[in-house]
């Protein structure tokens, strides 16, 4: 039912107008194509971009167990240098003495260094003569020969493994070394405490022999630090989410040595090897509920097995970014269809629509006049709804106008009720009593009173400065502070540069009266009125502030909707009203001039008057 009356909705839309009903039929007729051939080419790159992603990591798995071969393999090289030297083997063969200072000593430790020397990457060599029964060692760290305590050679991994791989290299993967034989140092024949710190390292050790007989006179052993392995691990691992793991023939982990769960979880998997059918190759696969791409490669070189693990995140987010432009592009040209049809249906039933607008405008304050070129039939409802709009237009200037001066009229009325030179001439004589009776007070606010009366007898049309106003305002406060006493304060804030702006006379006062009428009247604590005056843009602002009760937001609303609809009984009889000060300036200045309210129920009101800068 929902689905019915969605459809029956979307259908009531196109058939609303002509320029629906063609724009339904322009996007249906090419939209649905392009969205299919757009949806079959992304899937399609999705495919192709997981292919070569997985192509290159391939080949990045393949390179990292190449270069782990190479290393292995330079690794051994140092290592059958060291043993092929005629001279070294001349040596072991005629010598007998090897005690610290000894030529067959100095020899031992001139070859053991130069092997230190060519392999950069050893960390350690033990080299241990048969005939002498001596280990000896030494150390990057230090690079001196030690002549250590050794227990039984025999139960020595490597010395025993060595001699049992005649002639060939004993390679032991990650493990960690024993270095707790006691040392003594090679001048003073005392004991130096434990050679080195424990670490991982990869060690291959091979059995020196008296060729062609198979007596074994001396097995030698390189350790190699594992973190050497470091640069070649950087290279296979392209950002922090990918996990390289190198593992031996017994399933055993090489490498990382310092390793999260996370790997002895991936290798302790029991259907890994099931998924391996070949020496290289990917499979997907969810390790602790998440999910990886697994690519690997064994060397039969070493037996290593190098592992690249991938999230699918990551795979997933070098698809999406390839395929990216396909979709791109293809909301691209989704774009130009829903563009090109909708240039298509509005230039085809533009001219209807667009009169049909200005129609639904008529009643709207501002009539635009739209002109055309056509002879046809438009173009005839063109011209007699141009016509109708400049008659409705100068119905609503004249009107305007009118209203204007029926506000004019009733102030001169108001002016007009009494004789203001007679009133003006009475206070002045009231005045020169009081200072003769020396009552300075009531002489003040007489004369305070008298500018007030002098200044409104002049024509409410002349504009005057707001500094003019402002003297005025200033002795309209200075009078209901006689009766108000402290209940009123206020402060005027405007800077010299705004002084000289013209603006209607009898402006600022009507909303002064109006903030002492409901900020005295009508509250306990009295009311302070902030007079102030900055520049905003083009414009002149002049704000009067009270902290008065203010109004609520619905009897605001409903005040601004009268000044704005012309009503002039917005503050009942109370001065010349809102609207009156409002219509003024607009009259003086233009339209976008004029006032407008902000007020918060218990926080006060604020009339902000807007001038031009430059008139």
């Amino acid at each position: 039912m929902k689905a019915a009356g969605l459809l029956n909705k979307i259908l009531c839309f196109f058939s609303r107008n002509i320029r629906n009903r063609l724009l339904l039929l322009l996007i249906s007729s090419t939209l649905f194509p392009l969205l299919i051939i757009s949806i079959s080419s992304y899937y399609n790159t999705s495919k192709l971009v997981e292919k070569q992603f997985i192509d290159t990591n391939l080949r990045i798995v393949q390179n990292t167990n190449d270069n782990l071969d190479n290393y292995i393999n330079k690794m051994r090289g140092y290592l059958l240098s060291f043993v092929r030297n005629v001279d070294l083997l001349e040596i072991l063969i005629h010598n007998t003495n090897y005690e610290y200072g000894s030529p067959g000593f100095t020899y031992i430790e001139n070859s053991l260094l130069k092997l230190m020397s060519d392999g950069k990457d050893i960390d350690s060599v033990y080299f241990y003569i048969s005939s002498a029964d001596r280990l000896y060692y030494m150390d990057r760290q230090r690079l001196v020969v030690y002549i250590v305590n050794h227990p039984d050679m025999e139960s020595t991994s490597w010395h025993s493994n060595a001699i049992g791989m005649y002639r060939h290299i004993y390679t032991e993967d990650t493990h960690i070394t024993q270095f707790d034989i006691k040392s003594r140092d090679n001048q003073n024949n005392i004991p130096i405490g434990l050679i080195g710190k424990p670490k991982h390292v990869l060690s291959f050790s091979f059995a020196i022999t008296n060729f062609p007989y198979r007596d074994v006179i001396g097995t030698v052993s390189i350790n190699v630090d594992v973190r050497n392995l470091d640069s070649i691990y950087k290279k296979a691992s392209v950002n922090a989410f990918e996990n390289i793991i190198i593992e031996n023939r017994d399933g055993s982990l090489v490498y990382p040595t310092e390793a999260p769960d996370f790997y002895y979880n991936f290798i302790n998997e029991k259907d890994i090897r099931a998924e391996m059918t070949s020496a290289t190759g990917s499979f997907k696969k969810t390790i602790d509920g998440d999910k990886y791409l697994v690519l690997f490669n064994t060397s039969e070189y070493t037996g290593w097995t190098v592992y690249k693990i991938i999230p699918m995140k990551i795979l997933n987010a070098s698809v999406n970014a390839s395929s990216k432009f396909n979709l791109l592009l293809g909301i691209f040209c989704i774009f130009v269809v829903v563009v090109l049809s909708l240039l298509l249906a509005n230039n085809i039933s533009r001219p209807i629509v667009e009169l049909a607008n200005y129609m639904r405008n008529i009643n709207v304050e501002h009539l635009e006049i739209k002109t055309t070129n056509r002879l046809d039939e438009i173009g005839v409802l063109y011209k007699s709804y141009n016509s109708m709009a400049v008659l409705i237009n100068e119905l609503i200037i004249e009107r305007y106008k009118s209203e204007i001066r029926e506000k004019q009229i009733q102030i001169k009325a108001l002016q007009s009720q009494i004789n203001p030179h007679f009133l003006y001439n009475t206070l002045q004589s009231i005045s020169g009593l009081a200072l003769e009776k020396g009552m300075t007070e009531i002489d003040n606010a007489i004369s305070a009173l008298g500018s007030m009366l002098r200044y409104s007898m002049e024509s409410v049309e002349d504009m005057v400065t707001i500094k003019d106003e402002l003297l005025h305002v200033e002795n309209y406060f200075y009078i209901q502070k006689l009766r108000y006493e402290d209940n009123i304060k206020y402060s005027i804030n405007v800077p010299d540069e705004f002084l000289k702006i013209p603006i209607p006379k009898l402006t600022l006062q009507p909303i002064v009266e109006n903030a002492i009428k409901h900020g005295v009247e009508k509250t306990v604590s009295g009311c302070t009125i902030d007079i102030n005056c900055f520049r905003q843009g083009d414009n002149v602002c002049l704000t009067i502030k009270d902290n008065g009760p203010g109004m609520s937001q619905k009897y605001l609303k409903k005040v601004v909707s009268k000044i704005r609809n012309n009503k002039n009984k917005v503050l009942g009889t109370q001065g010349i009203g809102l609207y009156n000060v409002n219509a003024r300036i607009k009259y003086a200045f233009g339209e976008k001039y004029g006032l407008l309210i902000h007020s918060e129920e218990g926080k006060g009101t604020c009339v902000s008057l807007f001038l031009p800068l430059k008139r």
